[in-house]
């Protein structure tokens, strides 16, 4: 049997509605840019830890989630279903406990991106010469990125007996000849690279948590309106 609801429910009724097509618009957000910046991760997982793709892929997981209950906010929201909508608002609230968790895991790897990044590129330099798949990384990494070595080019030196990968100097277009990278090359990337790859994971890092806390505060008020509704549906059926 269906309750009438007092003007002030029904608006909030459908206030609530509408917050969780913008809760569905946010879900897919997240999902897409969990997916984004893990994408990103990866072409840099030699120098990461796990850490870094696992709150990518947490926001992921929330990211599907967010959508999921966000449809049965809907659904309870429309069916004036008290169940449905205080599930809801437990789910939601849960997801906003993890979004918080995750914002602040965000921020500490966002601060410890340097050190992290720094430890990695001393570990992998040592293996240039005996790894392949350290080689190209490395390669692409310099390339890519202008940079050489992690805080100077002279950083190569101890491990290349004096000399610098190729990379150091990136493509020397209309070049003739044999080619050299060493220090009085006018290609050659004086950028320190720990700095550069630094930047761009504490910026994603960042990134990621200022989001997250974007979506838990539009959450918290779909919980706020959620709670509300639900206790006056279930109010309104006892009194019947």
């Amino acid at each position: 049997m269906k309750i009438k609801l007092s003007l002030g429910n029904v608006l909030i009724k459908y206030m609530l509605f509408t917050f969780n097509l913008i809760f569905v618009m946010t879900g897919i957000a997240l999902l897409g840019f969990g997916f984004l910046v893990k994408s990103l991760y990866h072409n840099y997982e030699h120098f990461l830890t796990p850490k870094y793709f696992d709150v990518a892929s947490m926001f992921v997981t929330v990211g599907g989630i967010v959508v999921v209950v966000a449809f049965l906010g809907c659904c309870g929201a429309i069916k004036e279903s008290s169940w449905m909508v205080l599930t809801f608002s437990l789910l939601l609230g849960t997801l906003f406990i993890v979004e918080l968790a995750g914002a602040a895991g965000s921020f500490v790897l966002s601060a410890n991106a340097i050190p992290v990044i720094q430890a990695k590129f001393n570990e992998t330099m040592k293996l240039y010469e005996h790894s392949k798949e350290i080689s190209r990384v490395w390669d692409l990494l310099q390339s890519n990125l202008e940079c050489c070595g992690s805080q100077n080019y002279t950083d190569w030196y101890p491990i290349l007996n004096n000399s610098l990968p190729m990379s150091c100097c990136g493509n020397q277009i209309g070049a003739i000849g044999s080619l050299s990278c060493n220090e009085q090359s006018a290609f050659l990337h004086k950028q320190p690279c720990v700095n550069i790859l630094g930047h761009i994971v504490k910026e994603n890092a960042g990134s990621i948590a200022v989001v997250a806390l974007g979506i838990a505060s539009i959450q918290m008020l779909g919980i706020m309106f959620a709670c509300t509704l639900g206790k006056s549906i279930r109010h309104q059926y006892q009194n019947m």
